[in-house]
């Protein structure tokens, strides 16, 4: 197994450790497989489009619905979220996408550590396979949008390609009725990240990467054919070094909520996995992939929100 998959087991051995240790008070605040603990999502769809083929079917197309009519499952999770005590908590996500290349997988898993406040400056932890603090429109343990269906190109290639497997440290204050905070997050396993978006270009879909799964790449050129697999696995580690990136909000109201990220996976541009009988067609590089992400949310009335995002960046 992978680094990001062998991790799965040391996140179920250390809540049970973390169970059995703790004292006799807090087991009445463990938490491990109750209702609360445990929860799903099915996500069913009637489709059609009469466009090009989807580039998951190999096609052009930048949509995910299957030229013609469908009436599919498009997504199912099975989302778990452990507790030990107050300030311990975790999350898995075990998802299933039916017309991806890796049907069955894990999409998330990390742990989350909040000490009880003492000051005015609230601290979290958080380590193990999670997204980055980007997208504007998911949410919740299954990391779905809340307000569509399709969430836009950006945050469709978050899902797609975007997923770190380190520690993210975040501060927040509350300042004269105003709240900040900073997150700084230093992560491995995203050194693909830039593939699919080069070599496809963008697209609007809600396809999410899980541990250890792979995205078709369109039809190589010949100069590429050889040099590089015919897929792209978002979760892989290939030059050793270390990315980060950076976040700061600032919410100045209820009402309204700014924020600003600087995201770099620090690729080295020459480091490729080995080629042998597992890889036959090719490699894979580690991808330079470094952007900003600006966000704003403004809540207008009680029916009524704003929301606009953009990055700007490049990957070599």
């Amino acid at each position: 197994m992978r680094g990001p998959a062998a991790g799965l087991i040391v996140l179920a051995t250390a809540f049970g450790a973390a169970a059995l240790g703790a004292p006799a008070p807090a087991h009445a605040q463990i938490d491990l497989f109750s209702r609360e603990a445990i929860s799903g999502v099915v996500d069913v769809r009637a489709a059609y489009s009469d466009g090009e083929e989807s580039w998951v079917d190999g096609g052009l197309g930048k949509a995910r619905a299957a030229k013609g009519g469908s009436l599919s499952l498009a997504e199912a999770d099975l989302i778990w979220r452990p507790r030990v005590g107050w300030n311990l908590s975790g999350l898995v996500v075990v998802q299933a996408q039916p017309d991806m290349p890796d049907p069955v997988g894990v999409s998330e898993a990390y742990v989350t550590y909040k000490p009880t406040p003492s000051g005015p400056v609230r601290y979290a932890v958080k380590a193990g396979v999670f997204y980055p603090p980007i997208s504007q429109e998911h949410e919740g343990g299954a990391w779905l949008v809340s307000d569509s269906i399709t969430p836009s190109a950006i945050n469709s290639w978050v899902g797609e390609e975007l997923r770190t497997g380190g520690v993210e440290f975040k501060a927040t204050a509350a300042l004269g009725g105003q709240e900040v905070a900073a997150t700084l997050g230093a992560f491995g396993w995203n050194d693909t990240s830039g593939t699919l978006v080069s070599m496809r270009g963008w697209a609007l879909g809600d396809q999410k990467a899980v541990i250890d799964g792979a995205f078709p790449l369109p039809k190589l050129s010949a100069f590429m054919t050889g040099r590089q697999t015919e897929y792209t696995t978002p979760v892989l580690e290939i030059d050793g070094r270390v990315g980060f990136y950076g976040r700061l909000d600032w919410s100045p109201s209820g009402r309204l909520a700014l924020n600003a990220l600087y995201y770099d996976n620090a690729g080295d541009l020459i480091s490729n996995t080995p080629e042998g009988p597992a890889r036959p067609e090719g490699k894979e590089w580690a991808w330079d992939t470094r952007f900003w992400n600006v966000g704003a949310t403004a809540v207008l009335d009680d029916r009524t929100t704003l929301k606009a995002q953009v990055m700007r960046g490049v990957t070599l």
